[in-house]
């Protein structure tokens, strides 16, 4: 007889943003991702986008000032990952990015190219103290396994 359990996953980690701590933010979110079932492919993917996103906070919400909270707020369930995070600096304002142009190489700015690449849902949204950003990976079929077989 086996025994099917569905994995759900809701985790909070808060951080001064430092760029020393990212490794750290990396390693929760890795943990969380691989407990609920998913793939080196897809973790590695969620650690770039994670990434881009602390150091894109800490560099442009709050002008290279370290120290500055960042929390991130995980849920996992059957279907898909959501990561919120969240901060008290500048929020982005979508409607003024600009997709870089890959023709014309350059030394940064691709950021927010990558994230959108590698994650299902990217939404930002300015809020009462700052700004947050909001990721959803879905699980790829036959890859991510959203629940785990126990056998007696």
């Amino acid at each position: 007889m086996s025994l099917i359990i569905k994995m759900i996953i809701n985790a909070r980690l808060k951080i001064e943003g430092r760029k020393e701590l990212v490794k750290k933010v990396r390693d929760w979110l890795a943990k969380n991702a691989l407990k609920a079932g998913y793939n080196s492919e897809s973790i590695n993917d969620l650690n770039l986008a994670v990434t881009e996103a602390t150091t894109n906070i800490i560099r442009h919400a709050y002008g290279n000032v370290e120290g500055k909270p960042i929390r991130f707020d995980l849920s996992i369930n059957e279907e898909s990952l959501l990561l919120k995070i969240e901060h008290n600096g500048k929020a982005f304002n979508p409607r003024q990015y600009k997709k870089p142009d890959l023709s014309r190489p350059q030394a940064e700015g691709y950021g927010i190219f990558l994230i959108k690449s590698i994650m299902d849902k990217v939404e930002f949204e300015e809020t009462e103290n700052g700004g947050k950003i909001i990721f959803e990976k879905y699980r790829l079929p036959d890859t991510d396994s959203g629940s785990k077989k126990i056998d007696d």
